[in-house]
């Protein structure tokens, strides 16, 4: 059978989890036969499991690829939608069976690295890591070079020009993503254990994006106990950068972020709350796996929850979400008050 495992786009989850036959649609006619196909028009060959064409998309065409690894059917990689509206073609086909044997090797190498984690086997999965952005940088590099050697070729105004401009933001993100990934697993092989001030810790995961908020008209309020005592520190920091930046994509002008810090029995209790556009219930529980986002497609890796819950976690505590839709969000951490004995973080500027 073939399930759908991931998708990006629109409503990534109004699909998630549906199950086909071999042969039962077009991933399946794809997955049984091992052969890519192109659908000119979705609504007349009803693709769509009975369910018609999803009206959301912008083009009605398709295109559907087998990815296989040393002869061994990994999985369907599909096309189903792009931004200008124009129908998948042949070419397009061609592209996507040209780089579905990296396809399916990072699909493989994601899947032992995912058999690592759970494992606890901290070494395996920035072997695996470190493999899987070896094999998928080294070829998107010689593309983006490429690429730039072919936007030197052809015409300011062209079409080509524009087919060259979209595929190198293309290869930026996917290497964006593989950066992202490598920070990911160095969290979760190396857990330095440090203390740190819980002033100088919000303090330093705000500056960067005091100007930010200001250009927004946003108001940032931060309430931290005083004589606090430190807490153990594994990078949060960037787990304070990631749950404001958040926040600033979630308000409006005139909005308002509040960071508040107090001792609560033998912790420091942190939250970060908005008053933002709020989070889904649907999705609430998934947004802290690895390359969710609600962000538009491009913007943003989906690692930056996942990160932030790996950083809390190895200090020993804990995070977790509130949110309502139309009111807010609060992010809630349970931060361990740091032994005596541990050695002060150097808090970067």
């Amino acid at each position: 059978s073939v399930v759908l495992y991931a998708s990006k786009g629109e409503n990534p989850y109004s699909t998630q989890g549906v199950t086909l036959r071999l042969g039962e649609g077009i991933s399946g006619q794809v997955a049984r036969d091992r052969k890519g196909m192109v659908v000119r028009d979705a609504k007349k060959e009803g693709i769509y499991n009975g369910q018609g064409p999803r009206t959301h998309y912008k083009t009605v065409s398709f295109v559907s690829a087998p990815i296989s690894l040393n002869g061994q059917l990994v999985g369907v990689i599909n096309l189903t939608d792009r931004g200008s509206g124009k129908p998948f073609s042949q070419e397009d086909l061609d592209f996507l069976t040209l780089i579905s044997p990296h396809v399916a090797g990072a699909v493989v190498r994601a899947s032992e690295m995912s058999r690592g984690r759970k494992t606890g086997s901290g070494s395996v999965v920035g072997k695996l890591t470190a493999g899987l952005s070896h094999e998928i940088n080294n070829p998107l590099g010689g593309v983006l070079r490429y690429i730039n050697l072919s936007l030197e070729h052809v015409d300011e105004d062209s079409l080509a020009r524009e087919f060259l401009v979209q595929a190198k933001s293309g290869v930026r993100r996917i290497m964006g993503v593989m950066r992202s990934l490598l920070e990911f697993a160095r969290r979760t092989q190396y857990a330095a254990q440090t203390s740190s001030p819980v002033q100088t810790i919000v303090e330093q995961g705000l500056s960067a994006l005091r100007e930010q908020a200001g250009e927004k008209g946003v108001w940032i309020e931060m309430d931290v106990e005083p004589h606090l005592p430190p807490v153990v520190d594994c990078g949060l920091q960037q787990v304070v950068s990631n749950l404001i930046d958040n926040a600033l994509d979630a308000v409006s002008t005139g909005g308002r972020i509040k960071i508040e810090a107090r001792r609560v029995r033998s912790d420091v209790r942190m939250v970060v709350e908005d008053n933002g556009e709020g989070i889904d219930e649907s999705i609430r529980e998934k947004i802290f796996d690895p390359f969710f986002s609600t962000k538009p497609l491009g913007q943003g890796t989906g690692l930056g929850l996942s990160i932030s819950k790996e950083i809390v976690e190895q200090g020993g505590g804990t995070i977790s979400v509130e949110s309502h839709k139309g009111i807010g969000t609060r992010f809630i951490m349970r931060l361990r008050i740091a032994p005596e004995g541990t050695p002060s973080a150097q808090v970067e500027t």
